[in-house]
C-alpha cells in the first residue's frame, strides 16, 4: 500500500473521533436540577429536597440576560448555609432589586466538601422575579441551564 492509501486509511479510522471526541469519565453530564423559590423577610430562599447533610460549594447569581463573561461567581462557602431544607440568600450576601428577573445556579455538595464525588454533586438552576416583596418562578431557556 502506497503511503497516501495509507494516510487516507489512517486519517479515516481517526476522524470520527477528532470530531466527536472520545467518550470518557469526564463527558458524564449530570442534568441540573430546578427548585422553587420564595422570599422569607428580605432573604431569598430556595428549597432543597432531600437537603441530607449537602452544603453549597458555589453560587452564581446573575440578573437575566447578563452576558457569560460577565456572569458574577461566588465560591465562599462559609457565607450561605442549607438550613431546615432551604438555602436562603440574605441582602447582606447579594442584594436583589425590586422588578428584575435573576437566574441562581448553585452546586451542593455533601458537607460542602469541593472535591466530592461527582455523582453526589448536585447542580441547581432556578429563575425568578422579585416583585413587591416575592418572588416569582419564571420559565428558562435552554440556554439559560
Amino acid at each position: 500500500m502506497t503511503s497516501s492509501k495509507l494516510f487516507r486509511n489512517a486519517l479515516m479510522c481517526i476522524l470520527p473521533f477528532a470530531l466527536t471526541g472520545c467518550p470518557g469519565y469526564g463527558d458524564i453530564m449530570v442534568p441540573s436540577e430546578s427548585t422553587s423559590v420564595s422570599m422569607k423577610g428580605e432573604k431569598v430562599c430556595f428549597f432543597v429536597a432531600n437537603p441530607k447533610n449537602y452544603q453549597p460549594v458555589f453560587i452564581a447569581i446573575n440578573p437575566r440576560e447578563t452576558p457569560m463573561k460577565e456572569r458574577v461567581f461566588f465560591s465562599d462557602k462559609a457565607l450561605l448555609k442549607v438550613t431546615d431544607g432551604q438555602l436562603c440568600v440574605p441582602p447582606s450576601f447579594y442584594k436583589f432589586e425590586n422588578g428584575r428577573q435573576y437566574i441562581v445556579d448553585y452546586v451542593l455538595s455533601p458537607n460542602g466538601l469541593d472535591g466530592g464525588d461527582k455523582f453526589t454533586n448536585r447542580s441547581v438552576t432556578v429563575g425568578f422575579e422579585i416583585a413587591n416583596g416575592r418572588a416569582y418562578f419564571i420559565k428558562l431557556n435552554n440556554n439559560e441551564y
